[in-house]
């Protein structure tokens, strides 16, 4: 954060629109990785993409519009991201106007981003125009083509069997939202009701987004220790929520979702990255590269060498 202030200060100092909005950036990026403030990391960002395109720094504003987007996004705040998707596009037009090209990779990653968005927060049908873009391109140049489908990393460290021979992975039928979605609904009902929710209020949230009482039956253990995670966090005190690395979530979500999963048999070893495999498609020029265990690192090896990358 120190050096953070020197170059603001410095920025200041200068009078440069480019100083300020870097240092505006880096004290957004500070605020979400040391504090896990996401309200204060966007609104500094939200200070650096104006500055950007004020000064007319149109493929930095993109960059810093591209961040924004994608941390709404690991929080699945989906609903946030349609009109930064706009004006990304917007914010392209201007980059083409001015004589310039955007960079493939920046595109590329504004591609992935409204797909996510759109599947997640419209569904299938509403995000099928985008999806088929991928697949005409392929079709259209077979010979050229590599799709390569995977992920950075594994997230929560799965484990199927909790110590029994059993699994009951059916019951996770019932779950129809995240945990985050679950913890938005029980805002909502809070601010609806002014903080006054009956215990009936919550049951219904809960019935409702994963089945308890109607489709999966709950322990008397389970029940009381529900009631129990009520009484203490809708007493009109403040409620301490149960973070972890994407998210900020309400304790009486957090311990229902524990109790799905404990019913499924299975586990969760972090609430955040971890070493575990993850999986890898591929389709197109090279896909047989891409068979058996391979090292994260040995993907882009392998595309750079599909490629002839210099």
């Amino acid at each position: 954060m120190r050096e953070t202030e020197l170059l603001q200060k410095d920025a200041d100092a200068a009078k440069s629109a480019f100083g300020m909005a870097c240092s505006e950036m880096c004290i957004g990026y500070n605020h979400r990785v040391f504090s896990n403030n996401v309200k204060l990391c966007i609104e500094y960002y939200n200070n650096a993409l104006k500055i950007f395109e004020e000064a007319k720094y149109y493929e930095d504003a993109y960059v810093v519009c591209l961040n924004i987007v994608q941390t709404y996004l690991a929080r699945q705040e989906y609903e946030n991201v349609h009109s930064y998707l706009d004006r990304l596009e917007k914010i392209a037009t201007e980059i083409k106007t001015s004589g310039k090209e955007l960079r493939a990779p920046l595109y590329m990653r504004f591609l992935q981003f409204r797909v996510i968005a759109t599947l997640a927060g419209k569904g299938e049908n509403a995000a099928g125009k985008y999806l088929h873009e991928t697949d005409e391109f392929y079709l259209k140049h077979p010979d050229e083509t590599l799709i390569v489908v995977t992920a950075d990393h594994e997230t929560g460290g799965i484990v199927l069997g909790t110590g029994s021979y059993q699994l009951n992975l059916r019951v996770l039928e019932n779950q129809r939202v995240s945990l985050e979605k679950l913890t938005h609904e029980i805002r909502e009902l809070r601010d609806m009701k002014s903080n006054q929710v009956e215990w009936e209020n919550v049951q219904e949230v809960l019935a409702k987004n994963l089945g308890f009482w109607n489709m999966v039956n709950l322990s008397t253990e389970d029940e009381q220790a529900l009631k129990n995670c009520y009484q203490e966090t809708f007493s009109g005190k403040t409620v301490e929520m149960v973070k972890n690395l994407y998210s900020e979530n309400e304790p009486i979500a957090q311990l229902s979702v524990n109790i799905l999963n404990r019913l499924a048999k299975i586990g969760w070893a972090s609430g955040g990255h971890s070493a575990g495999v993850v999986p890898v498609y591929a389709i197109g020029v090279g896909a047989e590269r891409f068979n058996g265990r391979l090292d994260n690192t040995d993907i882009p090896k392998i595309i750079r060498a599909l490629a002839k990358y210099e």
